[in-house]
């Protein structure tokens, strides 16, 4: 099992206390068996409250969120919405330059 760093868990604290989705954690390349383990680990630590099949946050776990966020908070309004690379174009394509896309390669 891999254990969370601070950035990671206060990622996981946030997630949890504002109820939102863990992709952004799947995103940085954890696995949703490292978060679950994680989440257990915390539970049992008693960080987590795990009741009537929700997770919040106990006050030693809004505590550590307090303290994790005013590190790792994510104030660069830039750094929000991630670039998408995918559909990039590796070369940049001339002025005058007219597109003709492969018709076996559209799909509608």
């Amino acid at each position: 099992m891999k254990k969370f760093n601070n950035n990671e868990l206060y990622q996981l604290l946030h997630i949890i206390c504002n109820n939102g989705n863990i992709r952004r954690l799947v995103r940085e390349d954890i696995t949703f068996i490292e978060v679950i383990d994680n989440i257990k680990e915390l539970t049992l630590k008693g960080i987590l409250n795990y009741q009537d099949a929700k997770l919040s946050l106990t006050k030693d776990g809004l505590k550590l969120f307090d303290e994790l966020s005013a590190k790792y908070k994510n104030i660069d309004k830039d750094k929000w919405i991630e670039k998408e690379e995918k559909s990039r174009l590796e070369h940049k394509i001339e002025i005058d330059f007219i597109y003709l896309p492969d018709q076996n390669k559209l799909y509608f």
